[in-house]
């Protein structure tokens, strides 16, 4: 359970705030909401029942300050698989990027920067389905360890180069 305040996760909508907790009447029940509003569009409103099961998969705290340093340490170590499939390759890397994970999002970036520079030595261009999953996943990294680590999107890239580095 969360509270008003708090900070999560959410789905596609990234990091959020519960602003409120509230009920409303939808076919003759009451039903309890979190009322979220994403930090990355403030005038988007978000209502997640409290009682969803999928909540539960789409919503979490967002990560500490301690837990990104520790997360951006594991990422010089964190190992990577491609798929060659395409279809399976998809739906594995849709499933991450909704799941929303921070180290399956990290796991996700790096495997498909291996596969970008292989296959730029090859002189060939990675599928656009791919690059769009690595764009988002970023987002959704970027967006996530900013706020953790309380900098700006755009000092993510430097600061986790900076401590990989050290």
């Amino acid at each position: 359970m969360f509270c008003k305040n708090d900070y999560v996760v959410y789905g596609g909508h990234g990091v959020c705030k519960i602003t409120d907790i509230t009920c409303k009447e939808i076919n003759g029940g009451k039903t309890e909401f979190y009322i979220l509003i994403p930090i990355a569009d403030e005038r988007t409103t978000v209502f997640v029942p409290t009682n969803c099961p999928d909540r539960a998969i789409k919503m979490r705290k967002v990560i500490s300050y301690e837990e990104a340093d520790a997360l951006i340490l594991l990422t010089s170590n964190c190992e990577t698989e491609w798929i060659e499939n395409d279809h399976v390759r998809r739906e594995h890397f849709k499933s991450i990027v909704a799941q929303g994970n921070c180290k399956d999002l990290i796991r996700l970036v790096k495997t498909i920067h291996i596969q970008k520079q292989k296959l730029s030595q090859q002189r060939k261009k990675l599928h656009t389905s791919d690059d769009n999953f690595m764009k988002e996943a970023e987002k959704q990294l970027h967006e996530e360890l900013a706020f953790a680590l309380n900098i700006n999107e755009d000092q993510v890239l430097p600061y986790i180069l900076n401590q990989i580095e050290a």
